[in-house]
């Protein structure tokens, strides 16, 4: 992983932030998706075509799937210095993904959701640097998703 010791300095601090108010963000970064993204409803069983959009981001299975997605950035983070770990981790969750019609071509989508999510939720302590480290992170974690999902 090419992070320097500053920029794991930077996404340890803002996911502290984030993690103060995890679900409130969990919903964010889901709405932001599925606002640009609808195709990607169909992925998630729990969907339900005749519920409207803002019921279904409010329902307690989303906040749910939410907060799968952000525990499992919080192990990205929390493992920044133990790359075997790390990637172990990831190639892991990767291959369950392919149960989950998950395509690799989505995984941006997933990265430009947390990347707002982030953005919106950190306001001004969402510098360059930090939308660079981040950036950094989800590439290394769409890499090993998306190598998991092609094992």
């Amino acid at each position: 992983m090419s992070l320097t010791p500053e920029q794991k300095k930077l996404v340890r601090d803002t996911w502290a932030l984030v993690a103060q108010n995890i679900d409130h963000h969990c919903v964010v970064y889901y709405k932001k998706l599925f606002e640009d993204h609808r195709e990607l409803l169909d992925n998630f069983s729990f969907y339900d075509a005749n519920v409207s959009f803002e019921k279904f981001v409010a329902s307690p299975e989303l906040l749910n799937q939410g907060r799968k997605t952000f525990r499992a950035v919080g192990t990205a983070v929390n493992n920044l210095d133990d790359v075997d770990k790390l990637v172990s981790f990831l190639l892991k969750l990767g291959e369950r993904h392919k149960n989950y019609k998950v395509e690799s071509t989505q995984y941006p989508f997933a990265g430009e959701a947390l990347i707002y999510t982030l953005e919106t939720g950190l306001g001004s302590e969402f510098t360059p640097e930090v939308k660079k480290a981040w950036t950094l992170v989800f590439s290394v974690v769409q890499d090993n998703l998306i190598k998991g999902m092609e094992s």
